[in-house]
């Protein structure tokens, strides 16, 4: 893929909290796939009773980066073994969350994150996500 190049590709993206036996897919279908310089930008929409959630993933070697648009956005960066901030805009104002990447593992068909939240000092629970793209 040439950077910039923009393919659509199936997605499938699985979340599974790291402290619970709570599993789900978040998403299965097309997405568009982009190649940057670095890595590769993904865009979709998780659609739930609840909202249509418009996702944005930039993924490289180094770091990831996750932009959630709906009633409540939200941009949150992880990098591995590190402590990195998010912040959540909701109606009623930002509120700013810490995050500590436990695994991080980015290849082209497949993007790894485990990580835990935090609120100042204690965990208030983590998830792992996973990113599975195939040929569409």
């Amino acid at each position: 893929m040439v950077s910039g190049d923009n393919m659509k590709k199936h997605l499938t993206v699985k979340r599974k909290h790291r402290y619970e036996e709570e599993r789900d897919i978040l998403f299965r279908g097309i997405a568009d796939v982009v190649s940057t310089n670095t890595g590769i930008k993904i865009c979709y929409t998780e659609e739930n009773k609840e909202a249509h959630v418009q996702v944005e993933v930039v993924a490289d070697k180094d770091c990831l980066e996750i932009k959630r648009f709906s009633e409540t956005n939200s941009r949150m960066f992880f990098s591995l073994n590190k402590r990195t901030d998010g912040v959540l805009s909701t109606p009623y104002g930002d509120i700013s969350i810490e995050f500590f990447t436990h695994r991080y593992i980015y290849k082209e068909q497949i993007i790894t994150l485990e990580y835990d939240i935090y609120n100042g000092d204690s965990c208030i629970g983590g998830y792992r996500f996973i990113w599975s793209i195939k040929e569409a």
